[in-house]
């Protein structure tokens, strides 16, 4: 020890005994290694286990808003008088279709016995314009039967007289015709009374003819009217 430098105290003789001992620390190595082996094997054989698929998260949706569909607004029934107008247009263009269609609507849901009577006389009118003279005749006198005491008669009488005629119903018509010129007299006088002379000539009743033509002549010009036999225009 060089001079001067104080001496390191020793350790107690227990010490000794200890460090005497052969050291083994290498022996520890392989069995430190061993250990790092098995937990990095462990480790992979962890890391390979099948592993829960992981659990969808639930969010909340909204609650869907319904959708309100639109309602269809129903289609108003027109009223009775508005169809008895269109059928008149109807017919007054020759639509019969159409005229038939909104006769018998205002007469289905006619609100008095006077819409309903109008709604039966266009319908009936209707058939005589389209050609069914037949079946015209039966709606007129249906119409005389349930309103006899409609202004319309006289005209009902009056068309049911020209539907008899067209279907070859003279003496018929003959009636029907006197009928609407006692209904409604000095209206077209002069018209009907030169009808109702060419119809009884069609039946052979010249002498009543010439009566009718006589009638026709005093209630208007039956010279311009219409060309008929001067003998007929003379005769007493």
């Amino acid at each position: 020890m060089p001079p001067g430098k104080p001496e390191r105290p020793r350790p107690p003789a227990r010490f000794d005994a200890i460090r005497r001992l052969p050291y083994h620390a290498p022996m520890n190595r392989p069995i430190g290694l061993l250990a790092v082996l098995v937990g990095l094997l462990l480790f992979g054989a962890v890391g390979c286990l099948p592993q829960a698929p992981p659990t969808p998260s639930v969010t909340p949706s909204a609650s869907p808003t319904a959708t309100l569909s639109p309602t269809a607004t129903p289609t108003p029934t027109p009223a009775p008088q508005m169809r008895l107008e269109a059928g008149d247009r109807a017919l007054f263009y020759g639509d019969w279709d159409r005229a038939f269609e909104e006769y018998a609507g205002a007469r289905s849901n006619a609100s008095d016995a006077d819409q309903a009577a109008l709604a039966s006389f266009g319908y009936a009118r209707t058939l005589l314009e389209s050609g069914r003279v037949w079946e015209a005749i039966e709606a007129f006198n249906a119409f005389l039967t349930t309103y006899p005491e409609h202004p319309r008669l006289p005209q009902a009488h009056y068309l049911k007289g020209l539907a008899e005629e067209r279907a070859g119903l003279t003496n018929e018509s003959i009636s029907d015709y006197e009928r609407y010129r006692e209904l409604r007299p000095g209206r077209i006088d002069a018209h009907v009374e030169e009808h109702l002379g060419d119809l009884l000539r069609q039946v052979a009743r010249p002498a009543d003819a010439q009566i009718h033509y006589r009638l026709a002549r005093e209630a208007g010009s039956l010279a311009e009217d219409r060309e008929v036999s001067p003998a007929l225009l003379e005769a007493d």
